[in-house]
């Protein structure tokens, strides 16, 4: 097993993504699942694969992109760090806890290895043209020196300070807008429809005027249409990152009024066999339902 330029720990939709962006670009990558499985389109293309953790971190990089908290603390262990080169560079791009992101820095920086958190905005569809945007936390010397990386799968990276757990603070806080744009899009689209007004001219509308983001105009067409299969982000997903607010919150000892509601809403959700399987966005099929009553 040679050593490579970055090494992508975790090949969910993503990390797949962004491991076959880094090797299109001609960087030298070798890539680890825990399911063999999700290896094998690289296995098709010639790309190492890690046998092991401390495999993978023969790298100048190391980015992993594991599904939450639970994940991301059994995998980078004290154990595995002290097996890991000191200086290694590791970006987590996980959506992780305040908690979780603090232990983990705490980890690393007992083994001398240095962390840098890194979540993704954005899609996996948008890797290949390198428009995800990350939200970087950590030292500024590290991140510079891994900043060639980055370029090669995302537009703009965000700095939002010298402590690692304040990339995955943003990171909540952007997807918890995200949630406010989902409910919104359900109640409005639930409104004029209700009177018979297409669904899509409204959104059509909508994006024009005053709301031109992607998450407007990529989730839009998917509430007016019911259009939530394939699910790029699975439902439970976007309860875990609900959950990782009320939990920020709890940890600044802060009190966010609309998250009770929203709890409920991805809830009820999940209770249903169709919608839990679907988009997170299909989570606005409960309001129409309760619109509609």
């Amino acid at each position: 097993m040679s050593h490579t330029q970055a090494s992508v720990i975790g090949l969910g939709s993503m990390g797949t993504a962004i491991a076959q962006k880094l090797i299109d670009e001609g960087v030298s990558t070798k890539v680890f699942n825990r399911s063999k499985t999700a290896e094998q389109p690289f296995v098709d293309q010639g790309v190492q694969t890690a046998e092991t953790l401390v495999e993978a971190f023969d790298s100048d990089v190391v980015f992993s992109m594991l599904s939450h908290d639970a994940a991301v603390l059994e995998v980078f262990s004290d154990e595995l760090l002290a097996q890991v080169p000191k200086g290694t560079v590791h970006v987590n791009q996980a959506t992780i806890s305040i908690a979780a992101a603090k232990e983990l820095e705490a980890r690393h920086a007992a083994a001398g290895v240095r962390y840098l958190s890194g979540p993704v905005l954005g899609r996996p569809h948008l890797a290949p043209a390198a428009k995800l945007v990350t939200v970087a936390g950590g030292d500024t010397s590290t991140l510079a020196e891994i900043q060639q990386y980055l370029d090669k799968f995302s537009g703009k990276t965000f700095h939002v300070g010298e402590a690692p757990w304040v990339a995955s603070l943003v990171k909540i806080g952007v997807n918890y807008n995200l949630i406010h744009a989902l409910q919104a899009m359900a109640e409005s689209i639930s409104l004029v429809e209700n009177a018979e007004v297409d669904p899509n001219l409204f959104v059509e509308i909508l994006t024009f005027a005053a709301f031109s983001g992607t998450a407007y105009a990529g989730y839009g067409p998917m509430i007016a249409n019911k259009a939530y299969q394939p699910a790029g982000f699975l439902m439970e997903m976007g309860l875990k990152d609900l959950s990782l607010v009320e939990g920020a919150a709890q940890d600044l000892n802060l009190k966010i009024p609309s998250t009770a509601l929203l709890r409920g809403l991805f809830e009820t959700a999940m209770k249903d066999e169709t919608l839990a399987q679907s988009d997170w966005s299909a989570v606005s099929e409960v309001t129409r339902r309760q619109i509609d009553m």
